[in-house]
């Protein structure tokens, strides 16, 4: 809890600030049905670049806020980045200006937990 509010607070950061960024390198733990997210806020544009490992099938995403919430609400959406189910990739996509986020899925699976390695960079500029 402590990491993820320090990530809060980082990624907060990243919204005020011009020229940001923020480099993390992170294990996350999945539980079925469930997901992690960070978003970034860019005045002008940013970037999010990274590579992830699991032990076994995730969905990896990057979505505009309007996309994010029709995901969140199980709605038809668009991506710039999404990886399949699949056990690692890597991403590096420059973004417009607004709210974009950073998302790792398994809530395609209500039985499997998941362990996912992250390392990732948001700028924003």
């Amino acid at each position: 809890m402590k990491k993820f509010a320090s990530l809060l607070i980082i990624l907060f950061s990243l919204s005020v600030a011009a020229n940001a960024q923020q480099q993390e390198s992170t294990t996350i733990n999945l539980r079925p049905g469930g997901y992690w997210s960070i978003y970034i806020k860019n005045k002008q544009g940013g970037v999010f670049n990274g590579a992830f490992a699991a032990d076994t099938r995730v969905e990896v995403y990057i979505l505009d806020d309007s996309n994010y919430n029709a995901w969140l609400n199980n709605q038809s959406f668009s991506s710039v980045y999404s990886s399949q189910r699949t056990t690692r990739g890597t991403f590096n996509y420059r973004l417009g200006k607004g709210i974009w986020h950073l998302v790792v899925s398994n809530r395609f699976s209500y039985i499997a937990s998941k362990t996912v390695n992250l390392n990732y960079l948001a700028r924003s500029y």
